[in-house]
């Protein structure tokens, strides 16, 4: 029973509270789900509203930067629909987001060779895992 509103219908009423507050502060983006995702991944015990209406209308702006960017590139492109590779070339041309999301390309980007994965595993291990790696 505690988690039903005044009203009996089932709705958590903190959740109620957070659903007004992204319709309030204007954002698509769910605020409560952001202030239910800190809790749980345990970065604090207790979240103000504020402060996750703060994280989603910057996730919710860095969002719609990239796709405006990456729609312009599709369009630049000759295409209708936006493409993996349409993102990527947008967040690799824009200064700003290379700068927060570049490293995530550079990752996808890397070519796995063997210098990479003795560094990556080590050297013993990668001497242990040769049978394995070795195409027959």
């Amino acid at each position: 029973m505690s988690s039903q509103g005044k009203s009996g219908d089932g709705v958590n009423p903190r959740a109620a509270k957070y659903a007004n507050l992204s319709s309030r502060a204007g954002l698509l983006f769910p605020v409560y789900r952001f202030a239910r995702f800190l809790v749980a991944g345990n970065y604090s015990k207790k979240t103000t509203a504020t402060a996750t209406i703060h994280i989603s209308a910057v996730l919710q702006y860095v969002a719609a930067e990239v796709l405006e960017l990456a729609g312009k590139a599709a369009k630049e492109d000759g295409k209708a629909s936006i493409l993996p590779c349409h993102i990527r070339s947008a967040i690799k041309n824009d200064e700003e987001l290379n700068k927060l999301l570049g490293e995530a390309f550079e990752v996808a980007d890397r070519e796995y060779d063997d210098d990479y994965l003795s560094k990556l595993l080590g050297a013993a291990s990668l001497d242990n895992h040769a049978d394995d790696m070795s195409i027959n």
